[in-house]
């Protein structure tokens, strides 16, 4: 009896330790408040991490745990700004050898190379699964900014050359904080991760807000804009062009009066013409030309090469031959691996009675849509027309498209090329990339209409079909030229134009 009795005590005190076991697990979940079981409530980066998780921005890494001391790989931290950006569209291939299309982090590394905020070892390696460093998390979060200018006197930290304007950028910005010790060249932790990127939203938003009211006020009279740019080999130019295209802008091109020559731009050799002018806060090289309308423009973007890490000299001849005040200047460099950093300070200082906004920094190989993306969403109210175009083939038709919020999405999504197949002999279909915003009426079409169908396919008709549709536009063309131009097999259709 008493050994029976014995068996019972034990058994019920082990019921009574697993149920306080199972109960104090339940607490410290609860107090955390986020479901990951090794994240205490009220710890430095609780709430960040709650909110990346929330937002679907920054996972965990399974069995109900974040890892808050873990590292974070090159990759992953792309992977979370593209989720921060909304997860774009991309088209094309990265340049580094050490990542494969079709990953997980593909899309990632993709957008963040085309936008100018991962550029690699410099040796076409990417670093896919190395360690994010402390300062090339500060490095990327900047770029993602726009490569904003600092001013001030805050410490670098030791952080190298390379990364040093970002580290300043970040701790201004309140991004890097007295929580942990910030130390440059080691890696990240996920705890760290998270933190900065909540920070990083928080500033953004911050920023976003207050730059939208004031260009609104700096340029409610709905003038002219003009891309003036200054390119030696070409890749400022590029990029000048698709600011141009998509805003339908003005260029001028910066000439110098005396070309410079592939020598004269020699940086392994101190005596060359460039690096003379750059060393010397005197040096306006003469231009050549100028705009002869300046009054014309509001808003004006200003292109160039970093040269040394600051705006060539022949910037400050441009800037302080007009009388800029009243207008809103962008700011925008090209280099391979510089950020635009404090290049655009003495530019602004030289007209100060324009209007700065922060600029962008772009590599050589950016492509339009990245470029196109960053000028639409400056927020500009320049009192130019929205306009989009439509070929089939090589021919535009003229479209009159309604006023609803897919034709608006579907415009934030310009330039677009659509390979369309023919669908029941009264249809070209095709996919856009992504789904958009809808709205879904059945209708019965006729020959010329334009609908979107199941929220990702352009459709375009020249017969007539009665289906659910959201309606986008029509072709003002007589049902035979509609026919002639859809009717014989697959098209390729393009979208272009402005946001």
């Amino acid at each position: 009896s008493n050994r029976k009795n014995y068996h019972q005590m034990k058994r019920m005190l082990k019921i009574m330790l697993c149920a306080v076991l199972l109960a104090s697990f339940a607490i410290s979940a609860c107090a955390a408040g986020n479901g990951y079981t090794d994240v205490k409530g009220g710890e430095w980066y609780a709430d960040a991490v709650m909110t990346l998780r929330d937002k679907g921005i920054m996972d965990g890494v399974g069995g109900g745990r974040f890892d808050p001391e873990g590292i974070f790989t090159r990759a992953q931290l792309a992977t979370v700004l593209y989720r921060l950006a909304g997860k774009p569209s991309v088209r094309g291939e990265d340049a580094f050898s050490d990542t494969e299309s079709g990953k997980w982090y593909s899309d990632a590394v993709l957008w963040a190379s085309q936008n100018g905020i991962v550029g690699g070892y410099g040796n076409g390696l990417f670093g896919t699964n190395d360690p994010t460093t402390q300062e090339q998390l500060a490095v990327m979060l900047w770029r993602r900014a726009g490569s904003v200018a600092v001013s001030g006197d805050a410490d670098a930290d030791g952080a190298s050359e390379w990364a040093a304007d970002a580290v300043r950028w970040a701790k201004t910005g309140g991004l890097i904080t007295d929580a942990v010790p910030f130390e440059p060249k080691q890696p990240a932790t996920r705890a760290q991760v998270a933190d900065m990127v909540c920070r990083f939203m928080q500033l953004a938003g911050s920023a976003s807000a207050g730059a939208s009211a004031t260009d609104t006020q700096k340029t409610e009279d709905g003038g002219k804009v003009l891309v003036a740019y200054f390119s030696c080999t070409g890749n400022t130019e590029k990029i000048a062009g698709y600011i141009a295209e998509s805003l339908g802008a003005d260029t001028y091109r910066i000439t110098p009066q005396t070309p410079y020559t592939d020598a004269d731009l020699n940086y392994g050799d101190s005596s060359t013409r460039a690096t003379r002018e750059q060393n010397d806060p005197s040096a306006r090289p003469a231009i050549s030309g100028k705009v002869e309308n300046m009054e014309d423009y509001s808003v004006i973007f200003l292109g160039y090469p970093i040269w040394w890490g600051q705006a060539p000299k022949i910037m400050y001849t441009f800037v302080e031959s007009y009388d800029l005040s009243g207008k809103t200047i962008v700011p925008f460099c090209t280099s391979g691996s510089s950020g635009i950093g404090s290049s655009a300070d003495g530019l602004s200082r030289s007209a100060s009675g324009a209007a700065w906004l922060s600029g962008a920094r772009f590599g050589a190989g950016a492509s339009k849509a990245p470029v196109a993306e960053w000028a639409g969403g400056l927020g500009l109210d320049t009192g130019k027309e929205k306009k989009m175009t439509l070929k089939i083939g090589d021919t535009e038709v003229p479209v009159i498209w309604e006023d609803n919020d897919s034709v608006a999405k579907l415009r934030e999504l310009l330039p677009l090329t659509i390979r369309m197949s023919t669908y029941g002999g009264f249809e070209q279909v095709g996919p856009i990339g992504q789904s958009i915003v809808r709205n879904d009426k059945r209708i019965t079409t006729g020959s010329g209409d334009i609908v979107l169908y199941s929220g990702d396919q352009l459709v375009i008709f020249y017969g007539s079909n009665t289906w659910e549709y959201t309606r986008l536009g029509h072709i003002d063309l007589p049902q035979q030229d509609i026919g002639s131009l859809l009717g014989g097999g697959a098209v390729t259709v393009t979208l272009s134009g402005n946001r």
